[in-house]
């Protein structure tokens, strides 16, 4: 994403597209994306909303000079969503 549209949640749509096609053609429960604590804030858009914690791995990085959590996140198939969890913005 451009700088200009950043924090605007224009790409939350074709991801949500993507994943509910996953979900129709496959006999998915749920779909993991993993990432470094770091790139947490590009996904606070869909927090609680469609990606939830599913683990968070402590120190697993370095970088930058200090350590970071490896997060998990989980989508889930609609219906089958998780309570609301206050981890994605620890």
């Amino acid at each position: 994403m451009t700088d200009e549209y950043q924090g605007s949640g224009i790409a939350a749509e074709p991801a949500r597209i993507f994943l509910d096609y996953l979900f129709d053609v496959w006999p998915f429960h749920k779909l993991y994306l993993e990432l470094p604590e770091f790139n947490l804030p590009q996904f606070a858009s869909a927090a609680g909303r469609g990606l939830h914690v599913e683990a968070r791995m402590r120190n697993h990085h370095y970088h930058q000079g200090r350590r970071w959590d490896q997060i998990i996140l989980a989508a889930y198939r609609a219906g089958e969503e998780p309570p609301p969890s206050d981890e994605f913005n620890r």
